[in-house]
């Protein structure tokens, strides 16, 4: 359930037009087959068992990690444009009428409040949990100097399967400092919540994409276009802004 931060990651260097040059480094593959899927798995294995040791790998069978909530969710995989590779992944943990009764990992790991946050007036099945944001480390922060976006895109890929499948709202057990990172983009999540030792000190954070875009375009209107898929994936709320 919680967002890992490669190691060494910090702010990506400054490009002039991140929605031109995006497609020459990355592209973001919705995983809709059987293969995508165990490329997704796969990765998680490779990220959370191997290169920073939070899941025990003998529980996961066939060097792919799984979890009770892998039913109920949707995944984005990135793939390195030059060479082929899927190099990082992320997932959306969905509720519908037949999961409703489910609580979302967050709310059993941690403690959501604030008057910012009103979650339990939402409607459920228009929130989701984001989670398994995951990157290989050879890709990651100074390991990967080119083109070092690639929080920037699983956010995108998020964005565009939030669309997909009416999700207007996102929860998820981050770490403060990933966060901050994401906020340098726009994508600036409010605390729901306090700081609990889970793999780590984390906190919930949660968003209504409506404002999380504008606060992209506020910021980068090119970093809103291909979060948007230059408006492909744009809720009705933000059609003016494009």
């Amino acid at each position: 359930m919680q967002l890992i931060l490669p190691q060494n990651q910090k702010r990506e260097t400054a490009v002039k037009n991140i929605y031109t040059e995006f497609p020459k480094h990355f592209e973001i593959v919705n995983v809709n087959t059987p293969e995508l899927i165990r490329e997704s798995l796969s990765l998680r294995y490779q990220v959370m068992c191997v290169e920073h040791s939070l899941a025990d790998k003998y529980m996961h069978p066939g060097e792919m990690e799984r979890d009770e909530d892998d039913d109920r969710s949707v995944s984005v995989l990135i793939k390195h444009t030059p060479t082929g590779k899927y190099i990082a992944t992320a997932r959306l943990v969905l509720q519908n009428a037949s999961t409703l009764g489910r609580p979302l990992p967050v709310e059993k790991h941690m403690k959501i409040e604030g008057n910012d946050v009103n979650f339990i007036s939402l409607p459920r099945n228009e929130v989701a949990e984001v989670s398994r944001f995951t990157a290989l480390r050879e890709f990651s922060g100074r390991n990967y100097e080119c083109f070092p976006h690639i929080s920037l895109a699983l956010c995108a890929g998020l964005i565009h399967m939030s669309a997909k499948n009416n999700v207007r709202y996102w929860i998820s057990g981050m770490t403060p400092g990933l966060n901050r990172h994401m906020r340098n983009y726009g994508f600036d999540l409010t605390e729901a919540g306090p700081i609990v030792d889970y793999h780590g000190p984390r906190k919930p954070f949660f968003g209504n994409l409506v404002d999380v875009l504008k606060k992209v375009h506020s910021v980068d209107e090119n970093i809103w276009r291909l979060a948007t898929n230059n408006g492909q994936y744009c809720f009705d709320d933000l059609q003016s802004a494009a």
